[in-house]
Parts: structure tokens; sequence; C-alpha cells
């Protein structure tokens, strides 16, 4: 069985009247050798659709894999995410996935999974908490697995670090065996403890990350599994990109997907985005921060409401985030930003505070950026 995973990515947002829609379309190759396998080459398309209104954050991302042994699979995966504007520091998300397998899709046997984390951000660190359920059937066995994660992730300037446990058990003897992990006596379940630490760095068009995981069997199952993994992402261009990555990923429990060393390049290609308001319309009466349509580009206006004697500062991923003070304009603190085509991040603070994003402008809470705005420059 050749399974790419899906790359997932988490986007939510801070309840405003503007409406976002975004696209990216994936093309790409890979090589994959599973444990007792040889190597194979497969080819992956996929696309991805993100759409935000209010609280509500929705992402949809499909593939489909075709491997030179003649199987494909096709994965699909829905996110649904919810951060309230009076809360902050909360995120919800809710995500179901499924893949199906075989040499005429749909195939026969594939997987169906579902998640639930809840996020809490404390003082610059982001925490969270969660479980999923996974069923799947292979080579017509059935088998079901179960998953609890507890994590953290913080932002330093360009640095992103995380760490994740996570405490799980299937009944999935194939995908246990094949990656070295056995019973040492009857019992209904391989347990399993997991830790993966990650590290990324990210400039304006150059992204890196590298990961490495644990997993050792508990009461009745022995074994151990290791995994590094590295991924460079590099953006010449607005809407192109291209993503390098290689490494050992460890079989995923809720997912069905066996342990695997690979190395895939791919390219995405993002597709317009759009806000559902008129970029030239009145900001919300107390948005921080608005479009405007000029010389036939669309700038990003700032006011900011503080004291005459406040320090407001600004930082912004095309700038790689160096803070820069804003003028005071009246009774604000104000600034136009002319940026180039794509997606950036803003992030604003007052007297030295936490950084946060502007009011008016969606929330982004990724693996990078932590607490900031999400604008799209068409």
């Amino acid at each position: 069985m050749t399974v790419v995973l899906l790359v997932s990515m988490t986007v939510v947002v801070r309840p405003t009247s503007a409406q976002q829609t975004a696209g990216w379309i994936d093309a790409g190759g890979a090589t994959v050798k599973q444990p007792n396998s040889i190597d194979r080459s497969a080819f992956t398309l996929g696309l991805g659709l993100l759409h935000q209104r209010g609280p509500w954050s929705l992402l949809g991302q499909g593939a489909v894999t075709v491997a030179n042994d003649s199987v494909a699979a096709t994965q699909a995966a829905l996110r649904l995410s919810f951060a309230p504007a009076k809360v902050s520091w909360s995120l919800t998300e809710a995500e179901v996935s499924t893949t199906t397998i075989g040499i005429v899709l749909p195939g026969n046997d594939g997987n169906q999974s579902a998640a639930l984390r809840q996020h809490v951000r404390v003082k610059g660190v982001r925490l969270f908490a969660g479980g999923g359920i996974g069923s799947t059937s292979r080579y017509h066995l059935e088998s079901s697995s179960a998953g609890m994660q507890l994590g953290a992730t913080s932002t330093w300037r360009a640095f992103t670090g995380s760490a994740v446990y996570q405490r799980a058990k299937t009944d999935d003897w194939q995908l246990m065996e094949a990656s070295g992990i056995f019973l040492k006596a009857p019992a209904p379940a391989y347990q399993l403890n997991d830790a993966t630490l990650e590290l990324s760095w990210r400039i304006p068009r150059v992204s890196v990350t590298a990961s490495q995981s644990w997993r050792a069997g508990f009461g009745n199952t022995r074994g151990t599994s290791s995994g590094g993994a590295a991924a460079i992402a590099w953006a010449p261009s607005a809407p192109l990109q291209f993503i390098a990555q290689g490494g050992r990923q460890l079989a995923d429990i809720l997912r069905g997907v066996p342990q695997a060393n690979y190395v895939a390049v791919t390219a995405r290609w993002h597709i317009n985005a759009r806000r559902a308001v008129n970029a030239t319309s009145a900001p919300s009466r107390d948005a921080e921060a608005r479009l405007e349509q000029r010389d036939g580009r669309t700038d990003v206006l700032l006011r900011v409401e503080a004291p005459e004697t406040a320090t407001v500062e600004l930082a912004t991923s095309a700038n790689e985030w160096k803070p820069e003070r804003l003028m005071r304009d009246g009774t604000a603190f104000t600034a136009r930003l002319r940026l180039p085509n794509g997606m950036h991040r803003i992030a604003i603070r007052v007297n030295g505070g936490e950084w946060r994003a502007p009011r008016g402008l969606v929330r982004a809470a990724d693996d990078f950026g932590g607490a900031a705005g999400l604008v799209v420059i068409p």
C-alpha cells in the first residue's frame, strides 16, 4: 500500500465582517519505501480550499496518489475551527478524514478517522489537548485505533518549536508488526507512547522544518521505533511554492498509514484569495485594520487607539518580523502597508506587551506565526 500523507495546516479567524476564501493545487512525486517492501515511485495530485467567516474556519484537502505498482489511493480531510472573539485565547478544532485504497478507485479497503482538539494560549505559549479514533480495513481485515494527545507550541521571532506527546492503542497488528512493534503476550490491543519534537524557521519566501519522533510500547507491547524528517519550502513568486521533504514517517495509528522512508518534491499553486467585502468599504467600529485600493494596488491601513504616551509597534512576515514603531496621527497610531501579492501575517503590540492580531483581520494560529493577523493581497 502506497499512501502519501496530506500536508496539514491550521488557520483560524477572529470574528469580523469580512469573509475570505483561498485555494491551492498541488502536484508532485515521491519515492516511498515501507518495511519489508521495495522502493515505489508515486505521483500525487491534490487540492485544498480554505473558507473563513466570522469566528469559523473550514479547511478541506484532497489528494489522489498513484504508485508504479498500479495501486492508487484517494485521501480527503475536512477541518472545522472555532475561535470566539470574546475568548481570544481559545481555539477549538474538529477534523474528519477518509482514505480509500484499491487498484480501481474507490477501493474496498481504506480508513476513516475523527479527532477533536482544544487549544489555549497562555503568555505566548499555545497548549493543546485532544483525542481521536480511527477505523481501518486492509486486505479485508478490520481494525480500530484511539489516541490522546498533549502538546505545546511557542514562537520566538522567526522560530517556532513544538512538543507533542501521544498515548495510543490499536489492534492493527499488520501496521504494528511491519514497524517492529509486537505483543509480549496475547492482548486485545497494542499500547504505545509517542513523542515528537519539531523546530521551524521561517522568513518571507523560505521556511525550513525539522522533526524527530520516538515510539515505545508499554504494558504487553514491546518494541521501539523512531524517525526524523525535514522539509524546505521556497516561494519564488506570490502564487507559486516548491516543497521538498524527506525522512521517515512513523506509522499513523489513527489514519492507518504504514511506517515508511520517503523523499518527495511538490509544486503548489495558490489560487487568488478574495474578500467578500469591498476592499474600500468602511471598517467596523472597533477594527484596527482594513484594506484600501490605491493606485491600482491594495494597501493595508492600520489605526490603533492608544494613549499619547504609548509605544505601538508593528511586525510582519514580509519584513522578517522586525519591529517598527507606528507614528501618531491625531488620536491614534497609524501606518499604511504596501505588501507584495500573496498571503502575509501582521502583528502589533502596545508598550512592549504580547504580540497580537490587529482587530479587523483574520487571526492565524499556525505552526509558524503564533498570534498574528492574516491578510491576502490579490
